[in-house]
């Protein structure tokens, strides 16, 4: 994974974006545990039971509780990392992005920005739960730039803007 270099100059995302007004836009991110997400944790996280007394089945513990941390710090910001992210204007293609992270959310926030601006609305599933907070935080850690646009504070809470709508709450129509 590339380190933040403060003497690299911040490059400027240009992107068409339709010139009419988006009315919704559709996204989603994939993540993945950083290389070394895992390098961190105490080797006693992905110990086998301590009365366990056969080595293969402790070996086999031991690998299968590695795996399972390696799954697991896809979905922590810290450990984790965006890997790609897929979104649709209306009924344009899909535009799937890959590469940098932080040119990939620079790209993302410019979209959204541009639907915000325009009175859109941004759907995604879990969106609220999962992908801006994850997202926000990556951006935080790769110097992307969040634009104001898509977030306020109102007496020192952050809030996402309206134009969000989180499936999954929908769906669920209020109940956690």
């Amino acid at each position: 994974m590339p380190v933040f270099d403060p003497d690299k100059p911040m490059k400027k995302v240009a992107m068409d974006l339709p010139k009419r007004n988006v009315n919704a836009l559709y996204f989603d991110i994939e993540t993945e545990g950083l290389p070394d997400a895992v390098d961190g944790m105490y080797p006693s996280e992905f110990a086998a039971p301590a009365n366990w007394k056969d080595p293969e089945k402790i070996a086999a513990k031991v690998k299968e509780n590695m795996e399972n941390a390696k799954k697991r710090a896809a979905l922590s910001a810290l450990t984790g990392r965006v890997l790609a992210i897929g979104y649709a204007m209306e009924d344009e293609p899909v535009q799937i992005l890959e590469g940098e992270e932080r040119d990939m959310l620079d790209q993302l926030f410019v979209v959204m920005k541009h639907t915000v601006n325009h009175g859109g609305r941004i759907f995604g599933f879990n969106i609220i739960g999962f992908d801006l907070p994850f997202m926000a935080q990556r951006a935080a850690i790769s110097h992307a730039t969040l634009p104001l646009a898509l977030y306020s504070f109102y007496r020192g809470r952050f809030n996402w803007c309206d134009s969000f709508q989180d499936l999954q709450l929908r769906w669920l129509a209020g109940q956690r």
